[in-house]
């Protein structure tokens, strides 16, 4: 005899296997793809990418991703970006855990697009990436560097007021030698001051002990490179000195009012290359 346990179990399994387990299947995908997925929102010249259906549709029964921030159940969208046509990198922009949802990005579309699939990246669950939106010729338009809208919105996180670090550890450095030139982050990395404080690279999965440098910028305008920057994931937007342009040679490829990042942005140029 079978237990009412085991009758339960196998009546399950029966109901279960009579029916169309596809579908289980597609409905499962459905409701995942419902909350990660990117949607493109057009508005003439501009657009905005927004993660989950609930987003666009306002319907409450629809799915929106959360955002959450409590130490014990980091749940967010880190990062978004937008690639055109031809996989070119139109905006990114990192996203907090403190940030209300939905996860949102503006951007400007650039002259020339024709289409655009927004991604996503779940600190959980990974990558997730849209269908491929039309644009029409009317709704391009003259849009910032990469690299410009990355300075931009460091500087919105820092309210316009980047900090300066007098013990050297958070200050970036332009080292200049020829017709290169390398920014360093912390003192120690300068030429004679070997040994002294440099910042550190500290990968980790706790969010007590993740610390380093995400960004690296530096704009050109005359009379001098301006300032080079640097951003922190725990202390924000720092400042460097000035370098004039006595001391600086720009170079094939390079002009004033460019904006070059470090290579570990997508945006970012080799500067061995340019």
């Amino acid at each position: 005899m079978w237990s009412q346990a085991e009758v339960l179990w196998r009546y399950a399994t029966a109901v279960l296997n009579d029916m169309d387990c596809t579908s289980w299947k597609a409905d499962a995908y459905r409701w995942q793809e419902e909350k990660h997925s990117p949607f493109i929102v057009l508005n003439s010249t501009h657009a905005k990418v927004v993660v989950g259906k609930g987003a666009v549709t306002g319907d409450p029964n629809d799915l929106v991703h959360p955002m959450v921030d409590d130490p014990d159940v980091i749940h967010f969208i880190q990062l978004i970006w937008v690639e055109d046509q031809s996989g070119n990198l139109v905006s990114m922009r990192h996203l907090s855990p403190a940030e209300p949802a939905p996860a949102t990005m503006y951007f400007e579309i650039p002259t020339g697009t024709t289409s655009l699939r927004a991604f996503e990246l779940c600190n959980l669950h990974g990558l997730y990436r849209s269908p491929a939106v039309s644009v029409a010729s009317g709704q391009t338009s003259a849009s910032v560097s990469n690299c410009q809208a990355f300075a931009g919105e460091l500087m919105r996180r820092e309210d316009y007021q980047p900090k300066t670090d007098p013990t050297g550890k958070h200050t970036p450095f332009l080292v200049v030698n020829g017709t290169t030139a390398t920014i360093v982050v912390g003192v120690g990395g300068t030429p004679g001051n070997e040994g002294g404080l440099v910042h550190p690279m500290t990968p980790s999965d706790d969010k007590d002990f993740a610390h380093w440098i995400s960004h690296i910028y530096a704009p050109f305008r005359r009379p001098a490179l301006s300032r080079p920057y640097e951003f922190c994931n725990v202390h924000g937007l720092y400042i460097g000195d000035l370098v004039q342009e006595g001391r600086f040679h720009l170079i094939g490829g390079v002009h004033y009012g460019d904006c070059k990042c470090s290579p570990q942005i997508s945006c970012g140029a080799d500067p061995t290359a340019v």
